[in-house]
């Protein structure tokens, strides 16, 4: 049984669907990129995933239940976590109340120290705004607060969105090491190359459609595919 199954997502806005019957599945332990074009419906898929979109039919079991009906709110206490492209921290608040406010009070020490051993450049950066940190230490805190609830599944819309190159590696890097943590994912990414470089499986989009899907390393090498949705730039 995969953890996260979607089965027929189809919704929009108003009387327009932005996507139209996406299938997708996410194993245990696994990292699935889905990319394609501007417009491809990328981000429509993933607010109808968390319950965001105004208009969503289909079904998303998260490890066998069904949440498709639930709130947002209520799909994050199932085991769903969210990173979003932008507003994804508290940028007046230090690093350590942005983790308290994500824990829904007081983080208690030991979850403290779990978050803070897989990002350890925040433990010297921990009584200072958010806002004032690199722009790869705020996606650090970023992904922080998700993992303070301990997902099953982190859900991340654009991660290295406006980041400089250098950046750019060291958060596919901090993606690449979710598994180990317990937290599998599920990502849109410009970068596709980069992003399927470290997933187990991907998924192209066109038009709100699932056009391709598969092996993320098949892929990388199909001609076909890579120039029309890929790209030929390594940062496409």
């Amino acid at each position: 049984m995969a953890l996260l199954e979607i089965v027929g997502l189809r919704g929009g806005y108003g009387s327009t669907d932005i996507v139209h019957g996406i299938d997708l599945q996410l194993e245990a332990g696994h990292i699935v990129t889905i990319a394609g074009t501007n417009g491809a419906g990328k981000s429509t898929l993933l607010r109808g995933l968390l319950g965001l979109l105004p208009r969503c039919s289909g079904s998303v079991q998260l490890a066998g239940r069904d949440i498709s009906t639930l709130s947002t709110e209520d799909r994050m206490s199932a085991g769903l976590a969210c990173v979003p492209q932008v507003a994804n921290v508290f940028a007046q608040m230090t690093v350590l109340e942005n983790l308290h406010v994500a824990a829904g009070g007081r983080i208690a020490a030991r979850d403290l120290d779990r978050v803070l051993a897989v990002f350890p450049a925040l433990v010297e950066r921990r009584s200072q705004r958010a806002g004032s940190l690199s722009g790869g230490e705020r996606q650090q805190l970023a992904f922080a607060r998700a993992l303070v609830r301990e997902p099953r599944v982190m859900v991340l819309d654009e991660p290295t969105a406006a980041l400089a190159p250098a950046l750019v590696a060291r958060v596919f890097e901090l993606v690449g090491r979710l598994p180990a943590q317990g937290v599998s994912v599920l990502m849109v990414e410009q970068r596709a190359r980069q992003a399927l470089a470290i997933s187990d499986h991907g998924h192209i989009l066109d038009q709100g459609r699932v056009v391709m899907s598969g092996r993320a390393a098949d892929l990388l090498v199909d001609p076909g595919m890579t120039e029309l949705y890929l790209g030929t730039s390594q940062h496409t």
